[in-house]
């Protein structure tokens, strides 16, 4: 007796979801072939049954999801029908396979995301781990913090400098063998260099070596991975209930103003010292009711303390003299000093190396000072920024790292930093204070070499990750009877043009000759109105409650009106 043959059945738009049936796809009868095809046709169920709902297979036609292993006929529809005429052996394997795919569409319905209250926890955090060998740990990490903005960071990297960059609220290191010793190490070293930084181990409570290893480096608290994800989440809201987030401290950091270049020459410490001087004048004169609103709105924040040195509140206001700090990090060093007669005082080598007691009163007595009162720090006397790198690096901790911090302590200390990066290198520490700097302003000549250079500086500060909107342009050495204008150099530059300073070469040498700067009282002198502006702008942004902001404002803006506009004309 001849054995029936059926018509398969057809589905036109399933055919064209899930892909033509071959005759490989037929005749094959192992258990993997089986497996590959029912997985296709599981990805393409939810679209198969829309289709077979609205449009029935024609008879007789026949259908890329009817494929034939044995005998086994699948309809497409999550269910599978044996030909009663196929072979039994066939027909006993490909059920047992259809049974076993059959729960996966119920588990491809689950959610996917993780539990509300991981998406509650608005926090970033760090995790420390070493490497690929901890896979299960990141997995474990991400799962159940994947609602916050989490980084991660290898345990043989510069986790301080991490910090510094990312600013987490919380650090997560992870304990386990065979590296319980690095990662000791490393929350040793957070704790000097961020003492105020909550530090979290993770791991296995079950392994007694890593608890107490992670206890006795001095974490604040220890996050078991057998535990569920609801108490680690539990414990990192504590957390941050109890202790003062690292935000605080980014607050409580003064406005720095970072003036570079791209090529030497063209007046970056003149400008540094003139501005630095001016502003330094108008804090000053700024009462101590004044001071201290200003601080209390951008200071308030708990203690800081330098190991060996003395606590100081964010927010006092004993040392009033600390309002205008100038750095000097470009090369050549040392400019600045000269230009503003300030005598003495520590180098930033050296306030690098007495990072652990350098406090505020270190600050005010022993950093040089200008008799108006400015402070200032420079790199090592007659050093490159190489040169000075190279002397940090005999530091017992990274250089690098206590760079950022010492920045980061000075502007807890003053008012306003102006740094002056000259012609910053990558990789220095001036390029450094650039990334961190609220503002950035490039100075730039009238040169198409000038411009060029630029532009490569500024693919070096995008390659880092710089915001572009802290970066303006200061077009130095202007003359109008060139051809290449300023703004045309801003539109090139795609950058927005915050001053133009007239070439005045003359002027400003036979000031310094004389052992002088330009004083804010030349108010005819182009160059005097161009800082003056420049430090009204400031003013305005960061100062507000200045007593001379409109009469530094008008004075800005003088020649303006007619009348001033007549009275410049009969002066020049």
């Amino acid at each position: 007796m001849s054995k029936p043959t059926f018509p398969p059945r057809s589905t036109p738009d399933a055919a064209s979801a899930a892909g033509s049936a071959t005759p490989a796809d037929t005749a094959a009868t192992s258990p993997a072939a089986v497996r590959v095809t029912l997985d296709a046709m599981l990805a393409a169920l939810p679209a198969t049954r829309q289709t077979a709902t609205e449009q029935p297979p024609p008879a007789g036609t026949a259908s890329p999801l009817h494929t034939s292993t044995g005998g086994v006929e699948n309809n497409g529809f999550g269910t599978s029908s044996l030909s009663q005429h196929a072979d039994t052996g066939a027909d006993a394997e490909s059920q047992r396979l259809l049974a076993l795919h059959r729960p996966l569409e119920i588990l491809q319905a689950q959610p996917a995301r993780p539990t509300p209250a991981a998406v509650e926890l608005d926090v970033d955090l760090l995790f420390v781990h070493s490497g690929n060998s901890n896979a299960l740990a990141q997995t474990w990490v991400r799962r159940v913090f994947d609602g916050t903005r989490l980084h991660t960071a290898q345990l043989q990297a510069n986790v301080a400098e991490q910090i510094l960059l990312l600013r987490p609220q919380i650090v997560l290191i992870h304990f386990e063998q065979p590296l319980l010793s690095l990662s000791s190490q490393v929350v040793e070293q957070l704790r000097i260099s961020h003492p105020h930084m909550p530090l979290v181990a993770v791991g296995h409570q079950k392994d007694p070596q890593a608890t107490l290893t992670a206890l006795r480096a001095g974490v604040q608290d220890f996050l078991d991975m057998d535990a569920s994800a609801q108490a680690a989440q539990e414990t990192i809201r504590n957390l941050l209930q109890r202790q003062p987030k690292m935000v605080q401290l980014a607050e409580a950091s003064c406005p720095m103003t970072a003036i570079l270049s791209a090529r030497a020459g063209i007046g970056t410490s003149l400008l540094a010292s003139h501005l630095a001087w001016y502003l330094q004048t108008q804090l000053h004169q700024q009462s101590p009711e004044q001071i201290a609103h200003e601080q209390s709105a951008m200071r308030h924040g708990p203690e800081l303390d330098a190991h060996g040195g003395t606590p100081m509140p964010i927010g006092d206001t004993a040392e009033e003299s600390l309002h205008t700090l100038l750095l000097d990090l470009g090369t050549p060093n040392g400019d600045t000093a000269m230009y503003l007669n300030a005598q003495g005082g520590l180098n930033f080598a050296d306030a690098v190396r007495n990072l652990r007691r350098f406090d505020r009163k270190m600050a005010s007595s022993g950093l040089g000072q200008a008799a108006s009162g400015l402070r200032m720090l420079t790199l090592a006397n007659n050093a490159s920024v190489d040169g000075a790198v190279s002397a940090m690096a005999q530091a017992p901790t990274p250089s690098q790292a206590d760079a950022d911090m010492l920045l980061m302590r000075l502007r807890q200390y003053f008012r306003h930093v102006i740094a002056d990066l000259g012609p910053a290198l990558p990789n220095s520490i001036a390029m450094r204070a650039a990334l961190r700097a609220n503002e950035i302003w490039l100075m730039c000549d009238q040169s198409v070499l000038g411009v060029v250079s630029t532009a490569e500086l500024l693919r070096q500060l995008e390659r880092q990750k710089v915001d572009r909107s802290r970066i303006h342009l200061i077009i130095t050495q202007h003359d109008s009877r060139l051809e290449l204008d300023a703004q045309h150099i801003a539109q090139q530059l795609q950058l927005p043009l915050i001053a133009i300073i007239a070439e005045r070469r003359l002027q400003l040498m036979q000031a310094v000759n004389q052992g002088q700067l330009l004083p804010p009282k030349a108010r005819s002198e182009p160059y005097v109105q161009a800082v003056e502006k420049l430090t009204t702008t400031l003013m305005n942004a960061y100062h507000s409650d200045s007593p001379l902001k409109n009469s530094t404002s008008a004075s800005a803006h003088s020649g303006t009106g007619l009348l001033n506009k007549l009275i410049h004309r009969i002066r020049s």
